[in-house]
C-alpha cells in the first residue's frame, strides 16, 4: 500500500580502518644507538565501547632528546565504518513484495565529538583504506543526525543488499615533522532511521 511506515536499522557492522606511517633515525645517531622509542608504531585503535568506532588523527615528532639524538615520527589515523542490512527493504525474501519507496533516510548517532568532520560512502571495498571520498557529506560536530535520503532511495531502489557509511578525521595529511598533535573521537550509537511506503 501507499500508507507510510518506518523502520529504525542497527549496524549489521562496525569496523575502525587504519592507516599509520612512522619513521625514524634511531639506529644511526650518536654518542648512542637508541631503541625503538617510547611511543612504538602501532596505529591500533584501542578498546572502543561497544557499538563504537574511532575517528581522527594522532601525529607524533621527536627532533631527539639528549642522549638520544634521533629523531622519530610515529602517524595514525583512523575513519569509522558503519554498514546496514537493506534485505528488509529491499524486494527479496524477507519482502517479497519490494522495493519499497523510500521517502526519508536519516543517519544517526549518539555521540560524534567534534574530530569527526566528513561522511562519505566508499565506492571501494568495505574496510580497506581508500583515497579521499568520492564525494563528502559534512556532518556537524556533537549528537545529531544527517540525511542519507539520497544515497539509500537508489540502494533500495537498485537492489542492494547492504550500504556503508563512513565517518572521516579532519586531518589526513601524515606530516612527517609536525609537533605533537591529536584529535581523535569514539563515535557511537549509530542508527539508520528509513520513512518509506510500499511493501509488505
Amino acid at each position: 500500500g501507499n500508507d507510510v511506515k518506518s523502520i529504525v536499522l542497527s549496524p549489521m557492522a562496525l569496523q575502525t580502518i587504519e592507516k599509520g606511517k612512522n619513521d625514524d633515525a634511531l639506529f644511526s645517531c650518536f654518542p648512542m644507538i637508541c631503541g625503538p622509542g617510547k611511543f612504538g608504531t602501532s596505529c591500533a585503535p584501542g578498546p572502543l565501547g561497544p557499538g563504537g568506532v574511532k575517528v581522527g588523527f594522532s601525529w607524533f615528532y621527536d627532533d631527539g632528546t639528549p642522549p638520544c639524538n634521533c629523531w622519530q615520527y610515529v602517524n595514525c589515523a583512523w575513519r569509522g565504518g558503519v554498514r546496514f542490512d537493506l534485505t528488509s527493504l529491499i524486494q527479496s525474501l524477507v519482502n517479497p513484495s519490494g522495493p519499497v519507496n523510500v521517502v526519508t533516510a536519516m543517519l544517526k548517532w549518539d555521540f560524534k565529538g567534534a574530530c569527526a568532520t566528513q561522511l562519505y560512502v566508499p565506492q571501494s571495498g568495505w574496510g580497506s583504506w581508500s583515497g579521499g571520498p568520492d564525494e563528502v557529506i559534512t556532518a556537524s560536530p556533537g549528537p545529531g543526525q544527517i540525511s542519507v535520503t539520497s544515497y539509500v532511495k537508489p540502494a533500495v531502489a537498485g537492489q542492494n543488499e547492504f550500504i556503508t557509511f563512513v565517518l572521516m578525521g579532519s586531518d589526513e595529511s601524515f606530516p612527517e615533522d609536525s609537533t605533537v598533535g591529536h584529535c581523535d573521537t569514539e563515535v557511537n550509537g549509530f542508527t539508520l532511521e528509513v520513512v518509506y511506503t510500499g511493501g509488505g
